[in-house]
């Protein structure tokens, strides 16, 4: 299992890159990846520094935003802190699954998955584009689970 936080301070397009290529290196698939996003919640730490930063403008505004997201989990990602906007973080999430379920089919280390890499990354995070990897990843998945069936 894998548990990974994007959307933290800091954070920027190469540190998601770096986090993909440890994701890689392991035996992990994307079935073993559970994704967050990080969130300040009232009474935390990184709330007050939102606060006291202004990353967090209208505090009634945003709580209000917080409550719907929770309530109705539709949006994971409600305030910037990193340098990725939501669309980019979202964008990135894709293609970090669709090269998870790559990988099990080509190995990273092949020249083919090699190039895959490049050009998915290429594909700018906030494109349209990035639907098209949901697509791919779920046709991998099921390709791979029709030729490697589970044992009876």
């Amino acid at each position: 299992m894998a548990y990974i936080m994007f959307g933290y301070q800091g954070e920027t397009r190469q540190s998601l890159i770096e986090t993909l290529d440890i994701l890689l290196s392991t035996d992990i698939n994307a079935e073993d990846v559970s994704i967050f996003f990080t969130l300040p919640l009232p009474g935390s730490r990184l709330y007050a520094e939102c606060l006291a930063t202004s990353q967090i403008n209208d505090e009634e505004e945003f709580l209000s935003q917080l409550y719907d997201s929770i309530k109705n989990q539709y949006q994971r990602y409600i305030i910037q802190l990193g340098q990725l906007t939501r669309d980019e973080l979202n964008g990135f999430e894709k293609k970090l699954i669709f090269l998870l379920n790559l990988k099990k089919i080509i190995k990273p280390r092949n020249p083919i998955f090699k190039v895959i890499k490049k050009v998915t990354l290429a594909v700018a995070d906030s494109s349209s584009l990035n639907t098209f990897f949901v697509l791919a990843q779920k046709v991998l998945n099921k390709s791979y689970k029709f030729f490697n069936p589970l044992p009876n």
